[in-house]
């Protein structure tokens, strides 16, 4: 397009940039390949400059103020009240306690999952892994009952599903969904689906059971709270207290995630740049082509 609307400004402009525009007009198509190429290839570098951060920074502002950064796991039954108490003497607000059990998903309504889910869905990587299986009475705030019913008195041999999970795994309410956990298998049918909001930053989970479904089997708890920069120094105290609990570290995590968003940013860049300087070569060689013409064109306009 300006390429096409630079030939209506030749009679408005002086001999020089006549020549110019009609030299650019002349060589159209080879001009367009070259001015996409440039464009491309800047419109990316600046691109991969500001999308390096932006995502993580960005979900960042979208969370609460105090969201959870800090998880609790492995803690055992009889620590979780001198832990909560511990943290509140420190002005330090922990969530509620998950308790939490280690099983796998093995059969959908008797069929084993492997001949129903597809290599492709999320299902497929949640069935060859074990997933942290929990138990509750009342659903939690976050989460939100979009097919079934969560029963005020859930009788044993219940689950709650997440909502994505059970489309992937072509799961709804009624289905019987058997685990495996250590040697023993248990069944459960689905009495609701559940649409997580992941960004609480509090402990979430695929499957939710009713009480007394898998109460028996060995688990320990898991739970989060925030901690201010200036208050990271308390973690060496509670691991002290605490040898076996396991604390995660969002804010460090995010920026490992940073640092590796960073550094292929890089390394994408400098592949931009030798492309870049691959270009300006080629618009160098091109230009040389045509010097010999260019230079006849001026010697005639001198002439004449």
């Amino acid at each position: 397009m300006l390429l096409t609307a630079s030939r209506y400004l030749l009679a408005y402009v002086n001999l020089s940039w006549r020549f110019g525009l009609q030299g650019l007009s002349r060589n159209r198509q080879s001009n367009i390949v070259q001015i996409l190429a440039f464009s491309m290839t800047l419109l990316a570098i600046i691109l991969s400059f500001t999308v390096r951060s932006d995502l993580i920074n960005d979900w960042q502002k979208q969370l609460p103020d105090h969201a959870p950064n800090h998880f609790a796991l492995n803690v055992f039954a009889d620590q979780k009240e001198n832990l909560a108490q511990e943290l509140k003497q420190q002005g330090i607000q922990i969530n509620r306690f998950y308790p939490v059990v280690r099983g796998r998903l093995v059969e959908i309504n008797a069929i084993p999952v492997q001949q129903i889910v597809t290599k492709e869905s999320q299902g497929e990587r949640a069935i060859h892994r074990d997933l942290s299986l929990t138990w509750f009475t009342v659903a939690p705030k976050d989460n939100k009952i979009i097919a079934g019913r969560w029963q005020t008195e859930r009788k044993p041999g219940l689950v709650s599903i997440e909502q994505k999970l059970a489309k992937s795994l072509i799961v709804s309410v009624g289905d019987m969904l058997t685990f495996t956990i250590g040697s023993q298998q248990i069944t459960a049918q689905v009495d609701s689906v559940r649409k997580v909001d992941w960004d609480t930053m509090k402990p979430n989970f695929y499957m939710m059971f009713s009480p007394g479904t898998i109460d028996q089997f060995a688990h320990t708890f898991i739970s989060s709270f925030y901690l201010a920069e200036e208050q990271k120094e308390i973690l060496n105290q509670l691991l002290k207290h605490y040898p076996a609990m396991t604390v995660l570290d969002v804010d460090l995590l995010l920026q490992q995630i940073k640092q590796i968003l960073t550094q292929l940013t890089a390394a994408i860049n400098y592949l931009l740049y030798f492309a870049l300087v691959a270009g300006f070569i080629v618009l160098f060689a091109a230009v040389q082509t045509t010097l010999d013409s260019r230079i006849y064109s001026g010697v005639l306009m001198r002439t004449f």
